[in-house]
């Protein structure tokens, strides 16, 4: 049973990132996972650590909790059938991969926004002078960010 309660806290994060416009439900996933872990304790091999398995069964059920949300949504939506705005290419999956991806990118923009705020700043500082002629150091400094910037945007 400290199993599951351990398991329980190693999987929050992972179910509060899935359901994160539905904070209020992430203690009933995990009370469903909870329970289908017990249901299915027979089946867990033990090839990978107890808390990795919970894992995964809270993160299918909180997949599933998104979907029957869904369902229900579109149920009270009854009318509007009809104009095909309830229609949807993407699949809970397909939601929490492309929020992960857009969380991944402002993580990169923010690091290279503090990349080229040197540079940017000598840049304004020579335009409010007046100055056109640009020196070693600026253009060192523009070519480091400008390099740092390419690595961070490829990897």
């Amino acid at each position: 049973m400290s199993e599951i309660i351990q398991a329980q806290k190693t999987a929050r994060p992972v179910v509060l990132r899935i359901l994160r416009y539905h904070l209020d439900d992430v203690d009933d996933v995990l009370q469903d996972a909870a329970v289908q872990a017990l249901k299915h304790s027979d089946e867990f091999r033990g090839k990978s650590r107890y808390s990795t398995w919970f894992t995964k069964i809270a993160i299918n059920t909180a997949l599933m909790h998104l979907r029957r949300r869904v369902v229900k949504n579109a149920d009270k939506m009854w009318p509007l059938k009809d104009l095909d705005l309830l229609s949807t290419e993407e699949t809970p999956e397909q939601f929490v991969a492309r929020e992960e991806r857009e969380r991944l990118i402002r993580i990169r923009l923010h690091k290279a926004i503090r990349l080229l705020k040197p540079a940017l700043r000598m840049e304004t500082w020579r335009w409010l002078r007046g100055e056109r002629a640009i020196n070693g150091a600026e253009k060192a400094t523009r070519h480091r960010a400008r390099v740092k910037l390419r690595k961070m945007l490829l990897v």
